[in-house]
């Protein structure tokens, strides 16, 4: 589900080359060119209607799926208007499947993209699977009433469904309105202009950044090692954002400070303003492995595929 959204394409990618026939659903008239070829089946369908994801499942029969769709957006977005669409994609969708797998499938698994904001407004130092959770804005919300869902499922109706608890995630597929797709535009700007400025909200917060296409493969893994499973998954490194837009800029021979106007100098809700760590010890302990890419690297090669730019120095 989302197959044609950041993590769902890449999810598709890696199920197909480990052999699994893959049956994609999208809200778009047709799957991404990439993918086309791939998927045994797409089937063009919005989320939020309940009765007709109902009578897709019924008709493949899915033993195994994957539900990393979601309405959301970056920071700072205003979700008062879009709290329906919220609800019945984020939450009531959930409650199809895991009502699919109770009548009809029990011996099936669901694998759910939870978010790890759910740990905050303000994350603890080290942060795990036990930390506190608390809705800090109303798609938080919908997120808790997710995990509240698979919980209540597992232990009621003994079904197979895990959640990965995802800290932020980059690749060249995430859409423009967020941050890192912004700095990226601003540097590669700069790169072809020295004269190249642009505003931005504000570099004062911490934030933990990984790889897409790593958490994905990651993901299938969790699903089929332990498909009951509740992991957080972050990058081993929490970054000052700041330091790293610095960092990032110097590798290309640009100061930052030339071409980034902020226009405010304090987080936005949901912005974290102090260190924190994610301890992905359980999720190593149960597969052998945790992320390991780096942001930069993944910025590197964000900035080569899509800019054509190399580094001076790394």
């Amino acid at each position: 589900m989302g197959v044609n959204g950041q993590d769902g394409s890449f999810l598709a990618e890696n199920l197909v080359e480990q052999g699994y026939e893959v049956v994609g659903i999208g809200r778009q008239q047709k799957s991404l060119k990439d993918l086309s070829q791939q998927l045994a089946a797409y089937e063009k369908l919005d989320l939020s209607d309940g009765s007709a994801l109902a009578n897709m499942l019924k008709r493949y029969k899915p033993g195994k799926i994957f539900h990393v769709a979601a309405v959301h957006g970056s920071a700072g977005t205003a979700y008062e208007a879009l709290w329906q669409k919220m609800l019945a994609v984020n939450v009531g969708s959930v409650h199809v499947v895991l009502e699919y797998l109770r009548k009809f499938r029990a011996d099936g698994t669901l694998t759910y993209a939870n978010s790890g904001k759910i740990f905050g407004p303000k994350y603890p130092v080290q942060l795990s699977e036990q930390s506190s959770t608390q809705a800090s804005c109303l798609y938080t919300i919908t997120k808790l009433a997710a995990r509240n869902l698979i919980n209540y499922y597992r232990d009621k109706h003994k079904l197979q469904a895990g959640q990965l608890f995802l800290f932020n995630h980059e690749s060249g597929r995430r859409s423009d309105d967020f941050f890192l797709p912004k700095i990226l535009n601003i540097l590669a700007s700069a790169v072809r202009s020295n004269n190249y400025r642009e505003s931005l909200g504000t570099l004062e917060f911490f934030n933990n950044w990984g790889c897409a296409r790593e958490y994905m493969d990651l993901m299938v893994k969790a699903s089929e090692i332990a498909p009951k499973g509740d992991f957080v998954l972050g990058a081993s490194k929490t970054l000052y954002a700041r330091s790293f837009v610095e960092e990032l800029f110097q590798r290309y021979g640009l100061d930052y400070r030339n071409h980034i106007l902020e226009r405010c100098f304090n987080p936005t809700e949901g912005m974290q303003k102090r260190m924190y760590r994610v301890n992905t010890g359980k999720f190593r302990k149960m597969m052998g492995e945790c992320p390991r890419r780096g942001i930069f690297e993944v910025c590197e090669e964000i900035l080569q595929t899509y800019h054509g730019l190399t580094p001076l120095r790394g």
